[in-house]
């Protein structure tokens, strides 16, 4: 009985968990949005800068290019 309450929790607990990022998925928070984002000149400024156009543009930001910081 105490197997068949484990594995019905589970169950439900995955079920909540795909619906939730299903929801996630359908809600761009920047779309229509444009941005310009800054990068310093450095050499990890480059790998920085990338990482968080990337996620802007996850997000539905339109991402121009960058504009560099000295």
């Amino acid at each position: 009985m105490m197997k068949k309450a484990a594995v019905f929790v589970l169950f439900i607990a995955f079920g909540l968990l795909l619906s939730e990022t299903t929801n996630a998925n359908q809600h761009l928070p920047g779309e229509g949005v444009t941005v310009q984002p800054a990068r310093a000149t450095w050499n990890t400024g480059y790998f920085q800068e990338v990482l968080v156009r990337k996620g802007l543009e996850e997000l539905g930001y339109s991402v121009k290019k960058p504009k560099e910081l000295q």
